[in-house]
């Protein structure tokens, strides 16, 4: 194919005013929804286009038409891509792949550089909608002009990859952003900017274990070749360890999971990342969102701090965007700009110490060990590459002053004594490092505090208590169903297409997130019990899975994300409930511990003791409830306490309904007792009136 050349029609450049209609005042006079006014404080208002300005056509002095989605970008867009002029060209050499883009390449060559008559009415059409028009004052408007324009002559300046800093559609601060590369976009092809604040390979106690359904996310993601090509350990279940006994707990049949060094799966990830289609990764630290000056509400790009040559200062950069993803973690520095108060602080629930075994054996090999021990939280152990193995103490506040020596006295003499020499030599090594372990409840993202253009993930967006190990499922999750979300969306700067996407993914994700959440809690109730009620569950669970069958592979596929139904866990926290109560009537229990001159006695209740475990019965079922039913509410609730304004309009909703149908049965009741007390002829002739 050779390039193509046209000359039936004069060259126009492509500018600004090619999208805009000269009428365009009087458009938005009559048609714009809405209008910005500021206030004698600096603060900006959103109102009703008042009816004087509908029916004389005219805007008022001071005031401009802003364009929401500016021209000036779509210009620079199209240049991009070799669009430079209006011009007739065959429809048949359009590609039919990008309606925006209309460039065809060979070896790199522009062969298609005017933009298509059709086209450019689309484009006008898209740009003067009453939707994208906004009554602003000028002082707004100039300076986001400004702003657009500063960022694109900026970008024009900037030579090599430094030219790539200004992107279509961007994604900040998530090393997934290969999930979004392979959307399809059906105004142009997608780009992604991945900002990382350092691309060195991440050391981290947590986010080193993937469940199975983390597994089959990688898998739809088509990145399940990410846990390839290191020493990551296949996981193939759990062993539980009790007072010197173990039960096996294994997965289902054909599911294994993967542990490993969380750096080297990042380094993966990234890799993919590199690889993605229209991906751009750059080392950069986020320092702020950009909100559009016309609209506090919207986010429209970030500010960053790019890392340059070793020694220089960071190079700070700006970047536009449709759409801004943050995934910064759990010490999320945006999570409060974007959900304002709508949302949740984290609640800090106990920390898990770390350390590094080398060369150990496990008691049961590929599997995560659970050591529980009393008087503290539950000790998590798995193997993550062929030497290490990572050691998981959960401490909870407030934290000794004195760790190791808290550990090596207190927890250690309760674990494995084939674990405890290496468990020694490690605190005695290196230096023992710790992570809070948090819990933040998913809130929908649409309330009227939030900020559009912008969607947190991951732990800046969910925490749960890290026993489970099913933050990373959870997460990757999350990408599958957002990725499915954003498919259909034409047009990222919708903000009422977003917000429903958003809407409809944060119930999407219900069946696992609030399965994984609920169960990660209200194990490490059970498992971390000082309570004498929650050690008679605990009791009961270890025996619950002693039992083997569907009391093991039930509760199993729950934790290890393959089944994503909170009513099945329902079933089986309660059905441990029961189960507990059974065994504290019926299984024998320590009477005498052991001595030096004697064994351990045990013996089963007496029947006249069952009064009083009767009572203790009712407590422990009442501890259950206590334990579940707040962690069900945190998960059926989309609203944070703190939105005062979303509550009171749920309660408004709730309380209405009731206060009638109350007031109703009251004046059916007193009238009933109207007619009940008037003679018995009067009461004829009242029902025959």
């Amino acid at each position: 194919m050779s390039e193509l050349e046209y000359t039936e029609a004069p060259e126009v450049p492509i500018t600004r005013e090619t999208f805009i209609d000269e009428d365009l005042d009087y458009i938005a006079a009559t048609q714009a929804p809405k209008m910005v006014t500021m206030n004698e404080d600096g603060s900006i208002e959103h109102i009703e286009v008042p009816e004087i300005i509908r029916k004389t056509g005219i805007i008022p002095d001071g005031f401009s038409v802003d364009l929401m989605f500016d021209p000036v970008i779509l210009v620079k867009s199209l240049a991009d891509r070799g669009l430079l002029y209006e011009r007739s060209v065959p429809s048949d050499i359009i590609p039919q792949w990008a309606p925006l883009t209309v460039t065809a390449t060979l070896g790199g060559s522009v062969l298609v550089s005017h933009l298509p008559p059709e086209l450019l009415e689309t484009f006008k059409a898209r740009i003067m909608d009453a939707e994208n028009l906004c009554i602003v004052p000028s002082s707004i408007q100039e300076q986001k002009l400004a702003l657009f324009t500063e960022s694109l002559e900026n970008r024009d300046n900037s030579a090599g990859a430094e030219e790539d800093e200004n992107q279509d559609d961007g994604i900040a601060g998530s090393a997934l952003a290969h999930a979004l590369s392979d959307l399809p976009s059906y105004r142009r092809p997608l780009r992604v900017a991945l900002l990382e604040r350092s691309l060195a390979e991440p050391d981290r106690i947590v986010g080193e274990l993937l469940q199975p359904g983390g597994v089959i996310a990688l898998q739809q993601l088509g990145l399940e070749w990410t846990l390839d090509g290191f020493d990551a350990i296949p996981v193939k279940g759990y062993c539980i360890v009790k007072d010197g006994e173990s039960v096996q707990i294994p997965y289902p049949a054909g599911y294994e999971g993967r542990s490993f060094h969380h750096g080297k799966f990042i380094m993966k990830l990234r890799e993919a990342a590199f690889k993605a289609k229209g991906v751009d990764v750059i080392e950069a630290a986020v320092t702020e969102l950009i909100e559009d000056p016309s609209d506090s509400k919207r986010i429209i790009g970030v500010r960053a701090n790019k890392k340059v040559a070793e020694g220089q200062e960071p190079e700070k950069i700006e970047l536009l965007a449709d759409l801004v993803v943050v995934a910064d973690g759990c010490f999320s520095n945006f999570r409060s700009v974007v959900m304002g108060e709508s949302g949740f602080k984290p609640a800090t629930r106990s920390h898990f110490v770390g350390a590094i075994l080398e060369d150990v054996r496990l008691p049961i090999p590929e599997h995560g060990t659970v050591c529980l021990v009393k008087g503290s939280g539950p000790v998590l152990l798995y193997q993550i590459s062929e030497h290490d193995t990572r050691i998981l103490i959960d401490v909870q506040p407030p934290l000794p002053q004195d760790l190791p020596d808290h550990i090596l006295k207190n927890i250690v003499p309760q674990l494995p004594s084939s674990l405890q020499p290496a468990i020694r030599t490690a605190i005695a090594k290196d230096r023992l490092r710790k992570m809070p372990n948090s819990f933040l409840p998913p809130i929908e993202q649409n309330g009227h505090s939030c900020k559009d253009g912008v969607i947190l993930l991951g732990d800046a967006y969910n925490m749960r208590h890290p026993l489970t190990g099913g933050g990373m499922t959870v997460a990757l999750n999350d990408v599958v169903l957002l990725r499915d979300q954003l498919t259909s969306m034409p047009d990222f700067r919708d903000s009422k297409r977003v917000n429903q996407a958003l809407r409809a993914w944060h119930w999407a994700r219900k069946p696992l997130s609030s399965t994984v959440n609920i169960l990660a809690f209200a194990l490490y109730d059970l498992f971390g019990a000082a309570d004498e009620n929650l050690a008679v569950l605990r009791t009961g669970c270890f025996k619950y899975f002693e039992l083997g069958g569907e009391c093991v592979n039930g509760p199993v596929s729950l934790l290890s994300g393959i089944a994503k139904s909170p009513v099945l866990l329902f079933n089986h926290f309660f059905s441990v409930a029961f189960y507990s109560i059974w065994c504290h009537f019926t299984h024998p229990r320590l009477v005498s511990p052991a001595s030096s001159k004697s064994k351990a006695v045990y013996a089963a209740p007496r029947f006249y003791q069952y009064p009083s475990l009767l009572i203790q019965s009712i407590q422990v079922f009442w501890t259950a409830c206590v334990v579940f039913g707040p962690l069900l509410w945190s998960e059926l609730r989309w609203w944070s306490p703190s939105d005062s304004k979303r509550r009171n309009t749920i309660f408004v909703y709730v309380t209405v309904p009731i206060v009638l149908a109350i007031a109703f049965f009251v004046a059916v009741y007193l009238k009933a007792v109207q007619l009940l007390q008037l003679p018995p002829s009067l009461v004829v002739e009242h029902v025959s009136l």
